[in-house]
């Protein structure tokens, strides 16, 4: 705590739920609490510890000058922090256990997947990032197991029947109809400006958890110019891959307001290899475009050599097509343009495409 380090955090305070946070419900089925762990795990023991380990002087001695009370305030917020964590883990487990609405009723706030990923304040989006991790390894592993299902296959009738005649009509032997699923080819165009970034950020991160059970996945990222940023996820650490695409991709060209024409334009233009017969577009975004011109008709054609192309929007749906969103326009050239406002909803859209 004292360093600071959220991993070591997190990890313990999982730790502190299984070990001080669990509780026997009437069911026979177990429960948890935070405020076991608290009652444990003292908040106001856990400061003074660390003062003594990093030998600051006790409160009300002498030497409590602005570098003493800057740590204090660290200190202190490091505790906030794996209070927060604490939180967390007890919302993951019950969502484990009871399944996500029962938890969230029983906790009486929305879970991490249930908040709006638009209106996310700093601490939430923590404990959202926080999520994204399980959440992607329950995904994966659901689409695991479909996959495997269809390759066994459906039952074929007729080979069945006809294998039978040796048994004198008894089908002991089912035959199934052998198939390779096909895993889609993703290719994610996002938009990363101003308060649809976090929406973004968790698309990318959850989309690129579960790569190994969809396919391929190229991204593309803009603001009023597009970059690819695929290579920015070859590495293991999806989150540090998201802190370089603020600093790394070359998304913003003129004066940083979205503009979806040039990023259309641009996928077009400069990637004409990314979208083939086999790929399916995922645009992220809330179509708003400043009053640029629309790109509709570059949208149309990535629409053509595409599969399949699906717009999320972050937004509710009764804000669509108001002020400068080109819902309507943008709409007519997709397959679907689907509300994603939480994470729980962007799963099981991914669910559904893979």
């Amino acid at each position: 705590m004292a360093a600071g380090d959220a991993d070591a955090m997190r990890r313990l305070a999982d730790e502190a739920v299984a070990t001080f946070g669990t509780v026997a419900r009437r069911d026979g089925t177990t429960g948890y609490r935070s405020n076991r762990v608290t009652r444990e795990i003292k908040p106001g023991g856990l400061l003074r510890r660390m003062r003594e380990a990093e030998g600051l002087p006790a409160f009300g001695e002498d030497g409590h000058d602005l570098d003493t009370r800057l740590r204090d305030s660290e200190l202190a917020r490091s505790i906030r922090w794996w209070q927060q964590a604490v939180d967390g883990a007890v919302r993951r487990r019950l969502a484990d256990a009871d399944g996500l609405e029962p938890a969230a009723a029983s906790l009486g706030e929305p879970l991490p997947e249930d908040r709006e990923l638009l209106r996310v304040s700093v601490d939430e989006e923590r404990q959202v990032r926080a999520a994204v991790r399980p959440l992607a390894r329950r995904l994966a592993a659901r689409l695991a197991t479909r996959q495997r299902r269809a390759r066994r296959g459906r039952l074929d009738a007729r080979a069945t029947m006809r294998r039978s005649l040796d048994t004198g009509g008894v089908p002991i032997d089912p035959v199934m109809a052998r198939r390779r699923p096909h895993r889609p080819e993703l290719v994610l165009v996002c938009d990363v400006s101003g308060s649809v970034a976090a929406f973004a950020r968790f698309t990318l991160l959850l989309c690129h958890a579960v790569q190994g059970q969809i396919g391929r996945v190229r991204s593309f990222a803009f603001v009023d110019a597009l970059d690819e940023v695929t290579t920015l996820f070859a590495a293991d650490d999806a989150g540090d891959a998201i802190e370089r695409l603020s600093t790394e991709a070359r998304v913003v060209r003129f004066d940083g307001r979205s503009d979806y024409r040039a990023a259309f334009a641009g996928l077009k233009r400069d990637y004409p290899d990314a979208v083939t017969p086999r790929s399916t577009v995922i645009v992220l975004g809330d179509a708003r475009n400043n009053d640029r011109a629309s790109g509709a008709d570059d949208l149309a054609l990535l629409a053509g050599r595409a599969q399949r192309l699906y717009w999320l929007n972050p937004e509710p749906r009764p804000e669509w097509g108001t002020g400068d969103s080109l819902v309507g326009t943008y709409a007519r050239h997709t397959d679907r343009m689907v509300e994603c406002r939480t994470l729980r909803q962007l799963a099981a859209f991914v669910e559904t495409v893979a």
